[in-house]
Order: structure tokens, then sequence, then C-alpha cells
């Protein structure tokens, strides 16, 4: 995997070390002690050729209490490791020079250098910042033409780019055709949490099973594991990962305009808390992980030709071949169709929070779409299953691994 744009993984140099000195008294001040204890860590393990794994981290650091199972997808860690990613991010702010960075969708701590660092100036250099530095006279006059400039742009109207990428994403064969008249409804991911106990009278830990995605479900699971009846419990919990509900929140705010040139209402929901009455409405949209589509699920399994095997490994059924979520790759997949009675159903979705969000990013972008739409996916309508890795902290790349047309 990629690292971040100049920067250099150097464990054990004195700027490294310097700069894990730095920050670990700014974050000893805060007294967080579980992102001093996470921090230590990934310092720590900086030396070492290969990132610590999730579950590594969930051992080591936490003892596994972020309360869920051992998972690859579980994003207790996750949420642990934003955090800290934002804190280094607010620590260095605007400064330059050598800082820490943990890259996104990896667990390490990396030493990224400024580009420019270490080119050193010599005379011939010097004459020519000099030479070009401008008299003051100059500065009025610079200024005069900028003042022209900016009144210039404030006077010619200026198309909206957002407006704009929202009427294109009306036209895509992804977007194009929903229903007007009622709001969409944003169907968000989310786990059904069990509680398990020892004692039958106070939770030793909860527990997050891809199996048991509902109530009926656990109810059938006690059917058939009896000795489970005085463990597992069912307290109302559900968890929606941080990621899944910003990845919602965004696409909210870039839904494509009405045919009238309207901004397009819509109602968010928990998938947990969705009905077959709410699922009715002309078009549902979810956004969230592949193992986390509960009532949904039947919906794309009948349509779609890939099928999810297992926690990371997506078969796609008219080939045969399997595609694998890793350490550095994740499976992303968009999917767009219609019912027999008329409605749409979209789904957005990913075996990781990484593809997940690289999604919501594709399908609120026109012209990635129209890319997508005038080669491979040229149906009306469709399903595409991608991989999609990280290239640095901010960016991320995908892979286009398959597209089936659907009904």
């Amino acid at each position: 995997m990629d690292s971040p744009i100049g920067a250099k993984d150097v464990p054990g140099s004195p700027e490294m070390e310097r700069e894990i000195a730095r920050f670990r008294a700014s974050l000893s001040a805060s007294r967080s002690a579980a992102q001093l204890k996470l921090f230590d860590y990934l310092a720590e393990r900086s030396a070492d050729a290969r990132a610590p794994k999730e579950i590594e981290i969930a051992h080591a650091v936490f003892g596994n209490e972020t309360g869920l199972q051992e998972s690859p997808n579980d994003s207790g860690v996750r949420v642990y490791v934003h955090r800290l990613r934002k804190r280094v991010d607010e620590f260095y702010g605007g400064s330059v020079g050598a800082r820490l960075v943990i890259p996104k969708g990896e667990y390490r701590l990396v030493l990224q250098m400024p580009e420019a660092e270490g080119v050193a100036s010599s005379p011939f250099t010097e004459f020519v910042r000099k030479a070009v530095r401008p008299a003051g006279w100059h500065w009025f006059l610079l200024a005069g033409i900028i003042c022209l400039i900016v009144a210039g742009a404030m006077l010619m109207p200026q198309p909206d780019a957002a407006e704009g990428n929202a009427r294109k994403l009306a036209s895509t064969q992804f977007w194009g055709g929903l229903d007007d008249s009622q709001p969409i409804t944003l169907v968000t991911g989310d786990s059904f949490i069990l509680a398990e106990t020892r004692d039958q009278s106070s939770v030793s830990r909860l527990i997050r099973d891809p199996a048991i995605q509902s109530r009926d479900q656990l109810g059938q699971h006690l059917k058939t594991h009896p000795e489970a009846f005085y463990r597992l419990y069912d307290l109302d919990l559900h968890f929606a990962p941080v990621s899944t509900v910003m990845a919602a929140w965004d696409l909210q705010a870039t839904l494509p305009l009405t045919r009238a040139g309207k901004i397009r209402r819509s109602q968010l929901l928990p998938v947990s808390s969705a009905t077959e009455s709410a699922l009715r409405s002309r078009t549902v949209v979810y956004v969230g992980r592949l193992a986390d589509l509960g009532i949904l699920s039947p919906s794309l399994a009948a349509a779609s030709r890939f099928r999810l095997e297992g926690e990371a490994t997506v078969r796609d059924q008219s080939t045969q071949k399997l595609a694998k979520a890793t350490d550095g790759a994740d499976l992303g997949m968009i999917a767009s169709l219609r019912t027999s009675d008329g409605r749409r159903l979209i789904f957005i979705t990913g075996i990781g929070d990484l593809a997940m969000q690289d999604m919501v990013r594709l399908v609120s972008n026109a012209a990635a779409l129209d890319d997508l739409e005038r080669g491979p996916a040229r149906h009306r309508y469709y399903e595409a299953l991608f991989e999609v890795t990280s290239v640095d902290p901010i960016h991320a790349e995908r892979r286009l691994i398959a597209v089936h047309p659907l009904r």
C-alpha cells in the first residue's frame, strides 16, 4: 500500500522519535488513557515491517474491550483510530515541517516530511529570488488588478458547481427516473447487538454476530442452540458505525435534483427500525456495510448476482469467481434496480468502511458515474463490484471487478 506523498517510514529515526515525544506530551495532557495507550502501541509497532491488524490492537490495547466479537469488519478499533488520527491532524494543524500521520485504512504511524525539505538554497537561487521580488509599487498594481478580476467575477453569473452536479446526477442511469412525488427513504445499516452473561446477573460483554441480525433470528438461534438460552440476551441494542452515519449524511447533501430542479427530500431510517410498510415507499436507498442489510437483504439477493460468503468474500455467480477483502483492499458494490411493482431500490455498500465510503463518493459524482455508464455499465439498471485500496490518508483508488445488468 502506498504511503502519503512526501512520507518517510523511518522507525527509530531522530525525527520520528522527536515527533512521537512531542505528540505524546500533548496527548498526556488531555488525560485520555485509551488514546494514549493506543498511540503508545502504534508507536511501539512502527518499527515492524507489517502494520498490526485490528484484532491485534483490540487484544493488545483494549483487551478486546471494544465489546464486539473478533471480526475483520468490527469497527470498535476503527473508531478509536479515527479519533486518534483526528487528534494528530489537529495537533499539527497547518504547521510546516515533519509530522506524524496515520494513513487512512491503516494502523501505523508514518513520519511525513515536506516535499521541499532538504532543497538547499544556492547563490543562484538567492539571486533569482531577489531579482523577481517586486518593488513596493508593484504590490499596489497587483492589488488593483486582483480587485478588478474579483469585481468582474462577482458581476458575471457563475454556475453553482454543486447544483450543476446534482442536475447531472439526475440524468445518469443510476439515479435517473426517481419518483418526485415522495421523499427518498434513506436507510442506514446497523447491527443487532447481543448481551452475553455468565452469571445471569451482569453483562460480561456485548456481541455482534453477523448471523443474528434481529430478534427473530436470535429466537431461531436459541432453538438450535439451547445451551445459549441463559447466556445470550436481547437488550434492544443496535450498533451503527460512525462511518455509515457520516456517509449517509454526505449522500443526503448530494442527492440528484427533481425534474423541476428542486432539492430532493429524504428521510433517514436505520435498517433496524425499518418495517415492511416503511420500505414500500417509491424509492429506497441503502447506505452501509454489506453485512448490515437486515430486512433489505432478501431484496438484494433476489436481484443480484453477487453473493456475500462469510464476512469478507463476494462470489460472482455468473463466473463463480471470488473476490476477497484483505487488510490492503476492500470491496465496494453499487446496485440500482426496479422492483416488479415499480419501486426503485438503490444499494451503496461495501464489505468495510473504506469501500462503502468510496462508493458514496462514486455515486455522488456525476462525471464518475457517466464514465462508468459510457463504458461497461451500459444498462438501464445495473450492479457493479469494485476493489478499493487506500492510496494516502485522503484518497482511495478503485478498480472495477464486474458489472451485471439488473431488471
